[in-house]
């Protein structure tokens, strides 16, 4: 008999092991099923990123297209005499 007993404390003992094995595999589980929710949702917000990100350059290529640089002269005479000016100005247009 206590050959048996052995053996049952032994099987006992295993079982422990393996209950214990899966508690810690289920645990896992859980803490990987949290990691992809967490994911998922930081992956949603890089995506709003990228897509803002794209909006912002198409833009900026649209205004880089449009924009105008124009110089104007000035001749102005006043009592007679001529007066001369010159400046730059920058008109930006989006279409």
């Amino acid at each position: 008999m206590t050959n048996f007993n052995q053996i049952l404390d032994e099987i006992q003992q295993q079982k422990l092991a393996v209950a214990s094995s899966i508690d810690e595999a289920q645990a896992k589980i859980a803490q990987y099923e949290t990691d992809i929710v967490d994911c998922q949702a930081e992956l949603v917000e890089l995506q709003a990123q990228l897509a803002g990100l794209a909006t912002l350059e198409q833009k900026t290529q649209e205004l880089q297209q449009t924009v105008n640089d124009t110089n104007i002269n000035l001749n102005i005479n006043v009592n007679g005499q001529a007066v001369g000016s010159s400046t730059a100005v920058n008109h930006n247009y989006s279409a």
